[in-house]
């Protein structure tokens, strides 16, 4: 223990204040105490240089250091083998990456010495004796080394290991970056090492999934089906990919697979007949391919007679509307009403199936008889107050689908209403702009439509500029303004409540029905919109047509993703708050369901979920409220990318080892690693501690008490 001092000022500084203000003191006191005897005019003196020699030691802020020496533990070295299947890889001297850490470990003598343990880790770590070293195999399904990692660390505390060494290929399929599992090892005092095994792999497969497709489709309506084929050690092979409909070859395409991971190929379909059809994309099994249940994907296609019950309302015409309003009066798929206010007094009701006029909506129950809202502008001219207050529960209570077709609606500046516009268009705007797909919108029927295979869109005579896009909200296209070359948002969607809205800020679509290529009956503007109403449709909580409706949020998923079934009545009249389903397996195996309300608020609504046990096509089952039975099928396929992408990854493992202190490990340095880690002294160096004796509650009292018993002396003896 010594003692030590921190002056507040430079040495000199403070001395300077010293003699300024003892001289002083003694100055004043002389003079002025002349009529005191001496010893009360000491006493007087020796109470206030006491007080300002307190002061000045404030100033020199001593304290008292003394050294806290860390008790004395012995710690623990892990040594983590990676056991997943990506260790079965033969390209290290012949043997496998498992069998060569194996190896590895035991030459290094580390197993000698009782302070070291290990584990073995796949999708988590496990402690592993030195017995089951010898039966240790590489079967685990994936790997997550930062939860292997955590959990090591959280079996032994802060501070209790040397060091984790991790004898892995780097292989790694979780999703926390590397500095930040080395950051978690730092806060524990354990820096990690690795023993890098492995190189490029040998593996040979190719596997396919779908893209989005739209899993409801009307007769004769084109749709396309997308997939991606994934190569892993076949470049620049010729890949052949074959499409077939209910067991029957239908088509195929070829490829080469060159020096892409993924390659995307289409299939443009269209079915004549109601029904629900089965499409398979396969792939032919290559030679030595390590997985061959993933050469082929299945796709349900319903083909539906239920016709869209759109409502159009315009109180400006324009041409947009006009167009729009005339191609769905012509579409056997739609059944419309429309109201179009030409003037102050003027007002058309328009039904393509209507004999007679109609009313407008006044009710929710009138509201919800429609699938989808289509919204022109100066709307409040058609609509009341209470109108419109019913039109936005229609969409964040009821789920009801809406469309802004020419940006804002409402001339009004506070409406109800306005809270479902997912973006604040602006009165300008740009003129002649290119009008381009979305990074949302790309994968989309109404922007992939047979025709359009290079994904473009026509140049818009004009746009109205965003000022602001709401959270939540995607641009499923855009244009780029003119001046700045930045993207602007032109179609944009957004989710709202149990409903969705879309709003459309581009003028001129209209001009997309003029195409010297293309019948008038069948042009771009009439199957963009045919098949943006559908999308709508199908993505909202209600099919077409329909007031009771069961659903799945996907038809095609990997073994071990749950899936939601929901039960929807759009009234909310028609169900009980739970509901019995059942689903099928291939093998006829029936597992039931209960569908239940989510919350209070649940009203028509019930889901349950499930999660399937084996791969395969099921099916799924409920019994409406009429009697009839509605059936779903979706398809569960397994694709580990555990067996595929197998190259070993040292520039992940370096950049993890060097976030926790630690570093690589070349085989060799791995028996001197005990020797290096007791050279290494850093924890456990003595620490320094300060106790302040300025810093006290007591100095002030006596400061205070000093000065105030001198001012007492000095009134009572009549200095004052």
């Amino acid at each position: 223990m010594r003692w030590i001092i921190n002056p507040v000022f430079e040495p000199g500084i403070i001395a300077l204040i010293a003699i300024v203000m003892l001289g002083t003191t003694l100055f004043i006191y002389w003079q002025v105490g002349d009529r005191l005897s001496p010893i009360r005019r000491l006493t007087l003196l020796g109470l206030r240089i006491a007080a300002l020699l307190l002061l000045l030691g404030i100033l020199l802020q001593p304290s008292r250091q003394e050294e806290l020496r860390r008790p004395m533990r012995e710690k623990l070295l892990v040594v983590a083998l990676d056991s997943s299947r990506s260790m079965q890889q033969a390209d290290v001297e012949q043997a496998s990456r498992l069998s060569a850490a194996k190896g590895c470990l035991l030459d290094s003598g580390l197993l000698d010495r009782e302070t070291v343990r290990l584990y073995q880790f796949n999708s988590d770590a496990e402690a592993l004796t030195l017995d089951g070293l010898d039966s240790l195999r590489a079967d685990g399904e994936t790997t997550q080394i930062h939860e292997s990692v955590q959990t090591i660390l959280r079996s032994h505390g802060i501070g209790a290991l040397r060091a984790i060494v991790l004898m892995t290929d780097g292989r790694d399929f979780g999703s926390v970056p590397p500095g930040h599992t080395g950051m978690v090892a730092r806060q524990y005092h354990t820096p990690l090492y690795a023993v890098a095994h492995g190189g490029a792999g040998r593996v040979r497969d190719v596997g396919v999934r779908l893209g989005n497709y739209q899993s409801f489709t009307y007769r004769r309506q084109a749709f396309r089906l997308d997939c991606y084929v994934r190569t892993t050690g076949c470049q620049y092979e010729d890949l052949t990919v074959e499409l077939w409909r209910n067991g029957e070859r239908q088509e195929q395409r070829e490829f080469n697979a060159g020096v892409q991971r993924e390659t995307l190929v289409s299939f443009d379909c269209m079915e004549d007949e109601l029904g629900r059809y089965e499409y398979e994309v396969r792939v032919p099994l290559l030679q030595q391919e390590v997985d061959t249940t993933n050469n082929r994907a299945l796709a349900f296609v319903s083909v539906i007679a239920q016709e869209m019950r759109i409502l159009l309302l315009e109180g400006q015409p324009n041409w947009d509307t006009t167009f729009l309003r005339r191609a769905l009066f012509a579409n056997e798929r739609v059944l419309l009403d429309a109201v179009v206010h030409y003037d102050q007094d003027r007002t058309r009701l328009l039904s393509n199936y209507r004999e007679g006029d109609f009313v407008l909506p006044t009710s929710l129950v009138d509201y919800a008889t429609y699938d989808v809202i289509i919204l022109g502008r100066h709307v409040d001219s058609l609509l009341t107050a209470e109108q419109v207050e019913l039109l936005y529960r229609y969409v964040n209570e009821h789920g009801g689908n809406l469309i802004f077709a020419r940006g804002e609606a409402w001339r009004a500046t506070e409406s109800p209403a306005d809270a479902l516009q997912p973006v604040v268009w602006d009165s300008d705007g740009y003129g002649e702009v290119e009008l381009n797909i979305g990074k949302e919108g790309r994968y989309l029927t109404p922007f992939r439509l047979p025709d359009n295979p290079g994904m473009s869109l026509p140049s818009m005579p004009a746009s109205h500029r965003a000022m602001e896009q709401k959270a939540l909200s995607v641009a499923l296209a855009v244009v780029v303004d003119p001046e700045s070359g930045k993207e602007n948002p032109a179609i944009v969607y957004r989710m709202h409540g149990r409903g969705s809205v879309l709003s459309i800020g581009v003028i001129g679509l209209w001009r997309w029905s003029f195409n010297a290529d293309v019948s008038p009956e069948n042009n771009r503007f009439q199957r963009f919109w045919e098949h943006l109403l559908l999308w709508l449709t199908v993505n909202s909580d209600f099919m077409p047509g329909q007031d009771v409706t069961f659903k799945a949020n996907h038809y095609s998923l990997q073994l071990g993703e749950k899936i939601f079934f929901q039960f929807n009545d759009r009234l909310a009249q028609g169900i009980a708050e739970t509901h019995e389903m059942v689903v099928r397996d291939e093998a006829g195996a029936e597992t039931r369901l209960e569908l239940r309300a989510r919350d209070t608020a649940g009203a028509g609504r019930l889901r349950a979920e499930f999660v399937p046990a084996a791969i395969g096509r099921y099916e799924a089952a409920v019994t409406l409220p009429d009697g009839e039975i509605s059936t779903l099928h979706f398809a569960v396929a397994y694709d580990n990318p555990e067996e595929k992408e197998v190259a070993a990854d040292p520039d992940y493992l370096h950049a993890l080892c060097t976030a926790s202190g630690g570093r690589m490990l070349a085989a060799d340095e791995l028996s001197g690693l005990w020797a290096e880690l007791e050279q290494q002294e850093v924890l456990d160096r003595p620490r320094i501690r300060l106790t302040a004796l300025w810093d006290s509650i007591w100095l002030a009292y006596g400061i205070v008490m000093l000065l105030a018993l001198d001012w007492m002396l000095r009134r009572r003896w009549g200095l004052c």
